[in-house]
């Protein structure tokens, strides 16, 4: 992973780390979680198996975010203009899936042949970029 990285001084790091992330539980709910509610169970109602919620570190390992998702080292994307590192091989995670290799990884472990497991992995993320009407800016 050899894009141009910045490092975020530390205090930036504490504060992001600060941050409320709307899908967890608050009191009082905010929508989002509402929504997350509403996802959940509109599955479940469908048939789906109950979720497995990965909930994950902030900050992870370039390897988790970008590496077992197969993204190409030259990436753009791992550079400072959208990642926000925090070391030579840490980042505030730019998306939740960095999750899912190692939740898929104990799903096989655990999962009886020929069932269904669903996975869900909400969480706060970090990224720099607005590329269209469908990305915000961070925190999202």
């Amino acid at each position: 992973m050899s894009a141009s990285k910045k490092y975020l001084p530390q205090e930036s790091v504490e504060q992001a780390l600060l941050l409320t992330d709307l899908t967890e539980k608050n009191q009082p709910d905010h929508a989002v979680r509402l929504l997350l509610n509403e996802v959940l169970q509109g599955l479940a109602a469908r048939g789906w198996p109950r979720a497995q919620l990965q909930i994950g570190p902030r900050v992870v390992s370039a390897e988790e975010n970008y590496g077992l998702l197969g993204y190409d080292p030259t990436e753009i994307t791992l550079g400072s203009e959208h990642t926000r590192w925090v070391d030579e091989h840490s980042l505030l995670r730019t998306q939740t899936t960095s999750q899912i290799p190692a939740a898929l990884q104990q799903a096989a472990e655990v999962r009886q042949p020929g069932q269904t497991i669903l996975l869900a992995a909400p969480g706060i993320t970090f990224r720099r970029d607005s590329r269209d009407r469908w990305h915000c800016a961070e925190p999202h």
